[in-house]
């Protein structure tokens, strides 16, 4: 991308970026720059400590009167392209009566959602009265580490209708009760990885039932959404899921469907005619021979793939203290499963704004013993069902719920 072709100068502009995290070009918090350093210990951290130079690490600055996906791609369409550009930053210029924020919270999620490599820093709330923050959108770029991961996981999983119909499709249906997120999140991650080329999706519901409210959302926060992943997350895939999945009814039903590996269901297409396929089967060993060929890749990512050489990986893998340099690459979470996880778990616009809120909530409330009002660093640890007795000794599905339909009563 240059100022002159790839952007209306008058509306944009490219400018170096100096930021310890997105760069490693400036000094962080801590008066210091990464460094990667070994000892002996188990599991691994990748580390890479070069530094970017302004020139090659650079900020994307935009004026719009509004934000739309469309008018995004329009103003800069190499910026997926350019590695350079590390951060997109965003000026709302419109009057802020006349902002619709729900609207533009759906336009990042459409930007975002074949795009993992980018996340959102910054963006607009309908509950936010502060009329300055409400006019920034501030979107960075992953680590130059595992931008490939990402693209290649987006091209597996947004596929065309053809392809998705020919797709083995892993469904993971856990509620993360128990035995929580991180545990769920690695059994999904073994799991994709048995089929490698498959589709990869997550649905979580009881039954069917618009009002299931799982351990993560209420089901009144999105009563028109049977999936209610799907009301908290991006989608992660396109492909459509087969109606024994969606259409079944009654008490447990989408569980009752026979488990294939960690918890997740196999279906033979990511289509609405997709069946159930048995572990062990003849169907098994078929699908799992065919989806250990790559799928084809997409136009845009192999130009990517052949131009994206600013940021090569080094060939000596490091790993960050207290982790141990010669961990194989392949061999623990961080390296393999890291990428993926951080694409399944993508809040999206509502779920982005409600935690916001939550924090912000939280930080209002607390007294100034506890908090300087010049601090902006808050760490919340929130739980949500999988340890929750209420005073009947019995286990509590859904804190959330509970804690709603008791709000009134003293000490619990």
């Amino acid at each position: 991308m240059t100022r002159d072709t790839a952007v209306d100068s008058s509306s944009a502009s490219l400018n170096s970026l100096f930021d310890f995290k997105l760069c490693n070009n400036a000094r962080s918090s801590l008066n210091s720059t990464t460094t990667c350093t070994y000892s002996e210990y188990r599991g691994s951290t990748i580390c890479d400590d070069r530094v970017i130079s302004g020139d090659m690490c650079r900020e994307l600055s935009l004026h719009m009167g509004n934000f739309s996906s469309a008018s995004l791609i329009a103003l800069a369409p190499t910026v997926d392209m350019d590695v350079s550009i590390r951060r997109i930053s965003i000026k709302l210029i419109a009057a802020i009566h006349s902002l619709d924020f729900e609207y533009i919270g759906n336009e990042i999620d459409d930007f975002l959602v074949t795009r993992p490599w980018w996340y959102v820093l910054k963006e607009p709330y309908n509950w936010n009265q502060n009329s300055h923050l409400n006019r920034a959108i501030v979107l960075d770029r992953v680590h130059h580490w595992f931008e490939k991961e990402l693209r290649l996981l987006s091209n597996r999983q947004y596929r065309t209708s053809a392809n998705c119909a020919k797709a083995p499709l892993n469904v993971g249906r856990s509620d993360i009760i128990h035995p929580g997120w991180f545990p769920v999140l690695s059994f999904y991650t073994n799991a994709q990885g048995h089929i490698p080329f498959s589709v990869f999706s997550i649905y979580v519901s009881y039954q069917n039932d618009p009002n299931d409210s799982p351990a993560f959302i209420t089901g009144s926060d999105c009563p028109t959404i049977l999936n209610k992943w799907e009301c908290g997350f991006l989608k992660t895939t396109n492909c459509s899921l087969p109606k024994l999945l969606t259409d079944c009814r009654g008490s447990d039903c989408v569980r009752a469907l026979p488990q294939a590996v960690s918890t997740t269901v196999l279906f033979d297409s990511a289509s609405r005619d997709g069946n159930v396929v048995l572990p062990g089967s003849p169907e098994h060993k078929a699908l799992k021979a065919m989806a250990s060929e790559p799928i084809p890749q997409s136009e845009e990512l192999k130009q990517w793939l052949n131009s994206s050489d600013l940021f090569p990986r080094p060939t000596e893998k490091k790993y960050l203290r207290p982790f141990k340099d010669s961990v194989p690459w392949s061999g623990f979470l961080a390296a393999g499963a890291f990428p993926f996880m951080r694409f399944i778990f993508r809040p999206n616009a509502f779920y982005r704004s409600h935690i916001a809120r939550l924090l912000d909530r939280f930080f209002q409330s607390s007294s100034n013993e506890l908090f300087h009002r010049s601090d902006r660093c808050v760490a919340a640890h929130v739980r949500r069902g999988d340890r929750i007795i209420n005073p009947q000794k019995e286990n509590v599905a859904n804190m959330t719920e509970y804690c709603y339909k008791h709000r009134h009563d003293i000490g619990e």
